[in-house]
């Protein structure tokens, strides 16, 4: 049961800190063309992560990138929670502490955009 929370907090806080990141960005792109343009310059960036490919695999430079991404570290924290590590654990630092750059990830991303969010909002 304890697992079970664990797991979903971990979901749920990345979740909650992409919607301020989405939030904010909906904020100051006014038009839904731009909003268009937005996300479809981060889905590339959403897809570095370990998800599909090992960074072991990647170009050197790629794989660093790949092991720092916020949703690397709450894939590789998933995988560990549910006991299934597979393939995608390595030997970096990002990758051994991958629950704490899991719960630090999405925290920052808070820190960040949630008050320039509402700082935004409140000069509309």
């Amino acid at each position: 049961m304890v697992a079970d929370a664990r797991r979903a907090g971990v979901l749920l806080l990345l979740r909650y800190a992409l919607a301020w990141v989405g939030i904010y960005l909906g904020l100051v792109l006014r038009s839904p063309e731009l909003a268009g343009v937005a996300l479809a310059g981060i889905y590339p960036l959403a897809m570095i992560s370990n998800t599909f490919v090992v960074p072991a695999q990647m170009p050197a430079w790629l794989g660093c990138v790949a092991e720092w991404n916020p949703l690397s570290a709450t894939v590789t924290a998933l995988r560990e929670l549910f006991g299934n590590p597979g393939l995608a654990t390595g030997s970096s630092w990002a990758s051994e502490h991958a629950l704490g750059l899991a719960v630090a990830w999405p925290v920052l991303l808070i820190a960040v955009f949630l008050p320039l969010a509402v700082a935004r909002y409140r000069r509309a």
